[in-house]
């Protein structure tokens, strides 16, 4: 998938891949320790969970990367609105 990214025109490198790593490992420290005592329960958050909160993650990541947009498009304008972005 790297090698393909790459070849797409998406440069990726160890120090990117790292953040990423350390971003993502926060996420699993949350699923881990969510995970109940109940071995049937368990079972069913991981298996389940995993598949049904992938969007969730998704979707939170997407907003985030929104959110960042627009503040850095703010900072960029001086704290000014865009004409187009007023609607």
């Amino acid at each position: 998938v790297w090698a393909a990214c790459e070849a797409a025109g998406i440069q990726l490198d160890g120090e990117l891949m790292d953040g990423y790593a350390e971003a993502l490992e926060q996420v699993a420290r949350l699923d881990v320790d969510t995970v109940p005592e109940d071995p049937d329960e368990a079972v069913r958050r991981v298996v389940v969970g995993t598949v049904m909160l992938e969007p969730v993650l998704l979707t939170l990541r997407l907003l985030a990367q929104r959110e960042l947009s627009v503040r850095h498009a703010e900072t960029v304008d001086g704290g000014r609105r865009r004409a187009d972005s007023r609607r």
